[in-house]
């Protein structure tokens, strides 16, 4: 979706069985009545920062849905059965000390596992010369630097 775009219309996605995955700009503001409704397929979303409003029925019918990412700090408003069919365990990742504002929200806090976005691994393979007095890293994620 590109950066002109900043409201996802009603039903504008509405029963794309085939839609696996959607990448949303950050410069959207809200997600319509139904836009993603019946998308029967869609594994994941991730909701820009800027998100005020989830409108009725948004996701209605995304059962496979496996994770919900919101990177808004203030939980966006959810219309009625926003989520319908969605199930209420999947993690639900929001920004780091949000997680009481989920949880208190009509909407969000039917789900049950809402949490923050797990730590990322990172590995540095270092190689010390004390004769030398330095450290190089030779490695960042076992990619060879």
């Amino acid at each position: 979706i590109p950066n002109s775009v900043t409201f996802l219309g009603e039903s504008v996605f509405m029963k794309c069985v085939g839609l696996k995955s959607v990448e949303l700009s950050d410069s959207i503001t809200s997600i319509g009545e139904s836009a993603f409704d019946g998308c029967s397929n869609l594994l994941s979303i991730e909701i820009p920062s800027f998100v005020d409003t989830v409108y009725s029925y948004a996701f209605d019918g995304c059962g496979l849905l496996t994770y919900i990412k919101s990177n808004a700090m203030t939980p966006p408003d959810l219309g009625s059965f926003a989520f319908n069919g969605v199930k209420k365990d999947i993690p639900v990742y929001v920004p780091c000390d949000c997680v009481g504002a989920y949880g208190g929200v009509k909407g969000w806090k039917s789900f049950t596992n809402i949490q923050e976005p797990p730590t990322p691994l990172f590995t540095l393979t270092l190689d010390f010369d004390a004769s030398m007095g330095k450290v190089e890293i030779l490695s960042e994620n076992g990619v060879e630097l």
